[in-house]
């Protein structure tokens, strides 16, 4: 192979040598390179540094003569890093006709391989000089691509190795920022401002996920163009914007492909593109097993994230999710306390600090619960126990131990001793603070509150006690709430029992109608009285008075109505009976005045009678049927001073009167009372009753019980 070598081809491997070795530019060396092989070796010479395959070149240098540069720097800038298409391997017709105008008598294309791997191309051209490429010349140009991939690979490593102490002294100096940064809004800033630079990326963001869960805000952002952020202020909830994506799968996404990147988040791509960025990584701010957000940056020139590249990203987003999740808790401890001292400021609940048996601190309120002012407290605090009613002590001792053991106790109820030795009631309870023997306890004063019991009670007891039928119903489904036991005594039940039932079932059949007419009375006017016929429970019926009052919230809407319900059966009982009573004091008061009339008229007949009488000689013929005229007279008369008797128009004359035969005389009218259907049966005793009465009054007692078992019979 050594004799194949020309004088021109060690000349150029001799200054390739000093070329590769003067710097570790990547840039430089690659301009030195092709200025070296033009014009020697070829007409141009072209290298580029990168994954080639995949479109994405970090590095090129072109150099072309004079003659053919013209032609061939407008080909490459029409199809950039198309190393195949010098293969005359054409995209496309108008592609072909581009080649075919370089007029190429030769090239050569070689990678530049190194640990197996391409990190790159070489290109050597030929047409002005219409040159031919023999075995010699692909010699020197795999040796310049050997020499070239090593030392590139060489300074690139350096190079590294270089930015990785940096970004490591970076990364330190930017940990030690987030821990001094005391705001939220200082670690999204410090984040960018030094993460960034430690990472190389041109630009980024930080968001947080809003308090309600639905989107991601953002609370700082570096790099932007003026106004290119405007519309990603907020950020929603889509996996196919990449920082939301992040946010959703909690794992990162890194994008350094175009076209996946136009794949999977097609409305993002072309934003990145307008915007000018070639590559960009989302990483979800994960700590302590929460995620707080995101961290998005991006890179304007082409980036792969290799391992070390996305340690480093993803080293950024955790000191980041750190910080945050430091401050965050920081914040809340923050707010926590300035909460608990507001608390403890405003006197709204009696609070006190204690350390081990003795209360340290006291708030107004507590105070004076206890009765005391601030300067009669003793320096060192005052006993717990001093203030603490002596049947307590064993309890407070148990309350002690259970805030020792868990941290907290539950409320219990306790009596202080006051200043002036009174006693106060009140609820306890509190805490420990830290891992010491110190905490807080909470008193509230329960005096009101058991005067309110007690008055709630006595309510609860005249409710439940009344004789009187009061229930509840609620307004909006009309289900009955509550009742008392008159309530359902009255209508068959146990309280329990009609508890959330329909008030429906209280009416007769669906109940539907009557109780939506009641209801709606009751709505209308808020306080209604009216009389309703109700179903027990064992179907039978009986009237009702019911008394209802609406009971409206404060913004008028229906609660509940009160029900007061009374049997109204007895009442109609008696009603029905009066009017019976005024009804036969009617008849008797047309008795009396009959009866009156006929006496008088019987006075004549009487009187004439025993006229006739006095005249007629005891043998004479007519004086019979006078004697019989004058008994029916008489009959007569005593009948007319019944019905005068009955209709209580004759004074009264108590005698001596047999009952049996009062009963047989005054029997002819008891009969007409009863009327002709019944049949009036009279038994005798064996021996005569005898009572002192007057007649009219017995016979009246006489009639209303005949009156009454007939009633009895209808």
């Amino acid at each position: 192979m050594t004799t194949l070598w020309t004088q021109t081809a060690h000349d150029v491997l001799a200054r390739a040598g000093r070329v590769l070795g003067a710097s570790l530019d990547t840039s430089e060396t690659l301009t030195a390179l092709v200025e070296l092989l033009v014009p020697d070796v070829a007409d141009a010479a072209i290298i580029r540094i990168g994954d080639l395959a995949r479109g994405l070149v970090d590095a090129e240098a072109t150099n072309a003569t004079a003659a053919f540069g013209p032609r061939l720097y407008p080909y490459l800038r029409q199809y950039p890093a198309d190393n195949q298409a010098l293969d005359g391997m054409a995209q496309s017709e108008e592609h072909r006709r581009a080649l075919e105008a370089l007029e190429l008598s030769s090239f050569v294309i070689l990678p530049l391989m190194v640990r197996g791997r391409a990190i790159g191309g070489l290109s050597l051209l030929a047409s002005e000089s219409r040159r031919t490429f023999g075995e010699t010349t692909l010699l020197l140009a795999q040796e310049l691509a050997d020499r070239a991939a090593v030392a590139l690979d060489h300074a690139r490593l350096f190079r590294a190795e270089r930015a990785s102490r940096s970004r490591l002294e970076l990364l330190q100096a930017l940990t030690g920022k987030l821990a001094e940064a005391d705001t939220v809004a200082a670690v999204a800033e410090i984040a960018l401002s030094d993460g960034l630079t430690a990472l190389g990326a041109t630009v980024g963001l930080v968001a947080m996920i809003s308090a309600d869960g639905t989107r991601l805000d953002v609370i700082a952002h570096r790099g932007h163009a003026p106004g290119s952020m405007d519309a990603w202020r907020t950020v929603p909830l889509d996996p196919l914007i990449p920082i939301a994506d992040s946010y959703l799968r909690g794992e990162p996404v890194f994008l350094s492909d175009p076209a996946e990147r136009a794949t999977r988040y097609p409305e993002f791509s072309s934003f990145s593109s307008r915007a000018g960025y070639a590559a960009g990584a989302s990483i979800p701010l994960v700590a302590h097993g929460r995620t707080f957000g995101a961290l998005g940056i991006a890179f304007h020139e082409d980036r792969r994230f290799d391992e070390d590249e996305r340690a480093q990203v993803l080293g950024v987003a955790g000191q980041c999710a750190a910080a945050l999740a430091r401050n965050e808790a920081a914040g809340a401890l923050r707010r926590s306390e300035a909460r608990f001292r507001s608390l403890f400021e405003s006197d709204l609940v009696g609070v006190a600090f204690w350390s081990g048996p003795v209360l340290t601190e006291l708030n107004g309120t507590f105070l004076r619960l206890l009765g005391y002012a601030q300067s009669e407290i003793p320096a060192g605090g005052i006993p717990y126990a001093d203030i603490t009613a002596p049947e307590y002590q064993e309890a407070d001792q148990r309350a002690f131990a259970q805030v020792l053991a868990s941290g907290r106790v539950m409320p219990y109820r306790k009596d202080f001793v006051r200043k002036d030795g009174s006693r106060l009631p009140v609820l306890v309870g509190g805490g420990r603070a830290g891992d010491g023997g110190t905490g807080v306890l909470f008193a509230l004063d329960l005096t009101d509150a058991l005067r309110a019991e007690a008055v709630q009670r006595q309510w609860s007891d005249a409710f439940e006690n009344t004789s009187h039928a009061v229930g509840l119903t609620d307004a909006q489904t009309n289900r009955i709430m509550v009742v008392n036991r008159a309530y359902a005594s009255l209508f068959g039940y146990e309280p329990e029992e009609m508890a959330g039932r329909p008030v429906s079932m209280l009416y007769p059949g669906d109940g539907g109608s009557a109780m939506q007419s009641n209801i709606e009375r009751i709505e209308a006017l808020g306080h209604v009285s009216f009389e309703s016929t109700y179903r027990r429970k064992d179907g039978s019926f009986f009237p009702a008075a019911v008394d209802a009052t609406l009971v409206r919230a404060t913004d008028g809407s229906p609660l509940y109505r009160i029900v007061n319900v009374e049997d109204r059966t007895e009442r109609h009982r008696f009603e029905t009976e009066l009017r019976q009573a005024q009804k036969m004091e009617a008849v008797g008061r047309l008795a009396g005045g009959v009866a009156h009339e006929i006496n008088n008229a019987l006075q004549g007949v009487l009187g004439f009678t025993a006229f006739a009488l006095r005249a007629l000689d005891n043998d004479h013929p007519a004086r019979t049927d006078v004697e019989q005229a004058a008994r029916s007279g008489e009959r007569a008369r005593d009948i007319a001073h019944q019905l005068l008797a009955f209709s209580r128009r004759q004074m009264l004359k108590p005698e001596a009167l047999d009952v049996s035969r009062v009963i047989a005389e005054f029997g002819m009218m008891l009969k007409q009372a009863i009327g002709r259907e019944r049949e009036l049966v009279s038994e005798r005793s064996g021996s005569a009753v005898t009572v002192f009465a007057d007649r009219g009054q017995l016979e009246q007692v006489l009639l209303n019980l005949v009156l009454n078992a007939r009633d009895a019979t209808d």
